[in-house]
């Protein structure tokens, strides 16, 4: 069982002992009928959490994290312009850009994205980010919704 240690934490039971976490997502914890729920939207890795597969945002708002074993970790690197964030109660990671090496969640298979220095194109593949693409000298990688290309950059 857990309760509300305040307004931004929770005190709860895990392997034994009791370990307090850390509520900042927008709800921070609140008690209802009787039960403490904890918003852990929003986290930092290496702190304590209390549900094992329960994804988070990380505080700056550039990584997914993952509860593991009571601890969140980091899970997926969120390179693209909006981050990561938290809508209506979901996780929403920017994969549009990102590094090769970099993890990808199974759903973005296949997806790709641009490197950060906009000079090529990597593909999801097998859980991680891979090179697919140079572009050619004078390109610039451009992530739009629906198709990342590369293209001559717009002269504004």
């Amino acid at each position: 069982s857990a309760v509300c240690a305040d307004a931004k934490s929770l005190l709860a039971c895990h392997g034994g002992r009791y370990v307090t976490v850390a509520c900042r997502g927008e709800h921070g914890c609140v008690e209802e009928n009787g039960r403490a729920q904890c918003d852990e939207s929003v986290a930092e890795s290496g702190e304590a959490c209390a549900h094992d597969g329960k994804r988070a945002c990380s505080a700056d708002g550039k990584r997914v994290l993952v509860c593991t074993g009571g601890q969140n970790q980091t899970q997926y690197q969120c390179r693209g312009e909006q981050g990561c964030r938290v809508v209506g109660g979901k996780i929403d990671c920017d994969v549009s850009t990102a590094r090769g090496g970099d993890a990808c969640d199974q759903a973005f298979e296949g997806t790709f994205a641009c490197t950060e220095d906009q000079l090529a194109i990597v593909r999801c593949s097998g859980g991680k980010f891979v090179p697919d693409s140079s572009c050619k000298r004078g390109q610039r990688c451009l992530s739009e919704p629906g198709t990342t290309r590369c293209a001559k950059p717009d002269k504004t």
